[in-house]
């Protein structure tokens, strides 16, 4: 009998102390191949479910239909999703699902700004793919990639709503409006958890903001927007160097800024 392939991904934490291995909502391991990567304490509680499950066997889920494993930490409870993918799945496998979903919302975002703001969709594009890069050079879990990947898709799709009912897209108002568009755009997408919408509205809420990006470790984002931004023009490039010091913490971004900016550096 063929063992039953199983996903396990972080979807919700409970408590304000960091995680002690340092696991973030969105992170999702392959049990076979990165059980190693898991929190020890982790791993012996989901073990039994996993142990049921891979060959062939069924334990309870939760009200929403899930099957839901709480890490034994009384500091910081992690909730793992427990996620069992068949060969009858595999046409439905989590990549296909995820692209599928990333190629809807990227439509959505071209048809919002394509009738006012056409220029809005490269800055997007730039901003998405440097998100991506700095996350992949930090060294960021593929999934949590995704998740930043989709929250840079939105980051401005508050723009055309804010300059409707201020005249201007200043930080507070398209965040807000940004925040409010997002959460109904998601509203529908099954490939995300509740949490991990939540995490996205959040980040498309604040993505201005240097503090949010370090309390929900969106870094990448914010960094690529700055980059971006400094690029097109909307920030003074003379104070690329203050922008640096003040604003890009990850090491790849650093090195990704001082590269594209090296003659604004002096």
């Amino acid at each position: 009998m063929k063992k039953v392939k199983i996903l396990i991904r972080l979807v919700e934490r409970n408590g304000n102390t960091p995680c002690h291995r340092g696991h973030q909502v969105g992170d999702t391991f392959d049990f076979d191949a990165d059980r190693g990567k898991l929190c020890p304490m982790a791993f012996h509680a989901l073990f039994p479910y996993v142990d049921i499950l891979r060959y062939g066997g069924s334990v309870p889920p939760s009200k929403d239909g899930r099957i839901l494993v709480s890490c034994p930490d009384a500091e910081t409870r992690n909730i793992f999703e427990i996620i069992p993918i068949h060969e009858q799945d595999s046409d439905l496998s989590d990549l296909a699902t995820f692209q599928q979903t990333e190629l809807i919302l990227w439509q959505k975002m071209i048809e919002i700004y394509s009738a006012e703001d056409p220029a809005q969709i490269s800055h997007t594009q730039s901003v998405v793919d440097y998100t991506q890069k700095i996350a992949e050079l930090e060294g960021l879990e593929p999934h949590r990639i995704f998740l930043l990947k989709i929250a840079a898709i939105l980051h401005d799709i508050g723009c055309p709503a804010a300059r409707a009912v201020s005249g201007k897209s200043l930080p507070p108002m398209q965040e807000k409006e940004g925040a409010r568009i997002a959460e109904e755009l998601l509203q529908p997408v099954k490939a995300f958890s509740p949490e991990e919408k939540s995490y996205i509205v959040s980040v498309v809420g604040s993505h201005h903001q240097i503090r949010k990006a370090e309390e929900l470790h969106f870094e990448p984002l914010f960094e690529a927007d700055l980059i971006v931004n400094l690029l097109e023009g909307y920030y003074d490039r003379t104070k690329a160097a203050f922008y640096r010091e003040q604003m890009v913490h990850t090491e790849a971004g650093k090195k990704i800024f001082n590269l594209i900016f090296q003659k604004d550096l002096h």
